[in-house]
């Protein structure tokens, strides 16, 4: 069985911007091709979604919509956010990198 994926801002970033970035667009055609669920996470989609925003760049806001409908959204609450914290915390103490070393590009 497949471990899910969650995409950091890093590689959906790059992702909404698929022309300059084909390593890492064929790097999530890869997953979904191999039956990896691949989520959002709805603090990725704000921190990508302000800089485009603020750039005024409405193409890739486009495509960041579409990858929110497209794969399953993770919404925020307290509860998910303790989880995340413990999960990071774990994968740190048990030697994962947890780094931006990780960004497939």
């Amino acid at each position: 069985m497949n471990e899910p994926v969650v995409l950091d801002s890093g590689p959906v970033g790059r992702l909404v911007h698929p022309r300059l970035n084909t390593k890492v667009s064929a790097w999530l055609d890869g997953l979904l091709a191999a039956g990896v669920t691949v989520y959002l996470a709805e603090i990725v989609d704000y921190e990508v979604r302000r800089g485009l925003l603020a750039a005024n760049m409405a193409r890739s806001l486009q495509r960041l919509d579409q990858f929110k409908a497209a794969l399953p959204f993770l919404p925020i609450n307290s509860e998910v956010m303790l989880e995340a914290a413990e999960l990071w915390a774990n994968a740190r103490r048990g030697g994962y990198s947890v780094a931006e070393s990780e960004d497939p590009t």
